[in-house]
């Protein structure tokens, strides 16, 4: 579970604007006309800023934005600014009365929320593998941080459709996103519970230097607390741990250990005067 963001990846509503005569079979209001795609800023959805904008536009006669208003903000100046710009692109069916265009006022209200990304299985591994090709053959530091907060995004994407989506089939599909070293350590897992965080664990292991390694960690920390809880309530539905069970749940404490402790001497070696 979002090239900033594709147009499937958002809810895009248009609502007129109240008190246009919209109920008078003379007037049919002004609607969008283009299929661009809303893009949702690559910052906000790694801040995983989420919101609403409502923005006015005016649309003159030829179908043109002549003035646009954020009329309600979404509280997020990311996602203001957005939505201003996105608006600012867009090409209109103008107003029509008695068969003539018009110049009139349109509302637009522009959804960002990520937890409405769909996700498309093979696009999905398409776009994985292509930003991992991407980050190994560039040499350009920008570009190769670009391609890491673009692969993350889908990582974030894949980690919400599996809290919608109780689907053992998503492991198919991580084993061609991951190095083999660090399938490894989680194929076990592959049929008992959903493991999202087994993509979040080989981002760390590919790209230890990255600025996102710390966010990867903290996705990593909760993902295993939440397969941990999975596999404690499976032994409790069935009376009682099975070896395998227990097993895994070894796998997820000694990792969680490790992440523990390579925090704690990332911290002495910052301060070691503690």
């Amino acid at each position: 579970m979002i090239k900033g963001a594709a147009y499937n990846a958002l809810c895009l509503c248009f609502v007129l604007l109240l008190g246009c005569a919209s109920n008078s079979s003379r007037f049919r209001p002004a609607k969008v006309a283009s299929k661009r795609a809303l893009e949702y800023p690559l910052s906000a959805q790694l801040d995983k800023i989420e919101g609403e904008v409502v923005v006015g536009v005016f649309v003159d006669t030829a179908g043109k934005p002549e003035q646009v208003q954020v009329l309600e903000s979404s509280g997020h100046a990311v996602l203001d600014t957005a939505a201003y710009r996105f608006s600012r692109t867009l090409d209109f069916d103008p107003a029509i009365v008695d068969n003539k265009p018009i110049s009139s006022w349109t509302k637009l209200v522009l959804r960002y929320k990520l937890t409405q990304v769909p996700f498309e299985r093979n696009k999905w591994l398409q776009d994985v593998q292509s930003y991992q090709h991407s980050i190994e053959k560039t040499a350009d530091s920008v570009e190769k941080r670009r391609h890491q907060q673009k692969l993350y995004m889908r990582y974030v994407g894949l980690s919400a459709y599996v809290e919608r989506y109780d689907d053992l089939e998503i492991n198919e599909l991580i084993q061609f996103a991951v190095t083999r070293y660090i399938w490894k350590r989680w194929a076990d897992f592959s049929d008992v519970v959903v493991a999202p965080f087994i993509v979040f664990d080989d981002f760390i292991y590919r790209y230890p230097e990255s600025e996102l390694v710390f966010n990867a960690k903290q996705e990593l920390i909760q993902l295993l607390i939440d397969a941990e809880g999975q596999l404690r309530i499976k032994s409790l539905n069935s009376g009682r741990i099975s070896r395998k069970h227990a097993d895994l749940l070894n796998v997820i404490n000694k990792r969680l250990d490790e992440l523990q402790r390579e925090d704690y001497n990332k911290m002495m070696e910052s301060n070691p005067m503690q």
